[in-house]
């Protein structure tokens, strides 16, 4: 159960810091994404979950 608890906390997290993923990603070898860069047909995990994160926040007026 301490997993889900984990997992809860980071989408808090991000969610209050939309950009932080994506500074994550970074440390991580993934540059921050384009709208052009990305193939939306086949796009990686990485950039939808930033995507969904972004618009989680949008919805919760974070930005």
């Amino acid at each position: 159960m301490n997993g889900c608890r984990s997992v809860v906390d980071g989408l808090v997290e991000a969610l209050a810091q939309p950009l932080l993923l994506a500074k994550v990603d970074q440390r991580h070898g993934r540059p921050p994404p384009t709208p052009d860069s990305v193939n939306w047909a086949d796009a990686d995990w990485t950039v939808l979950r930033l995507v969904a994160v972004c618009h989680l926040a949008d919805d919760a007026d974070a930005f």
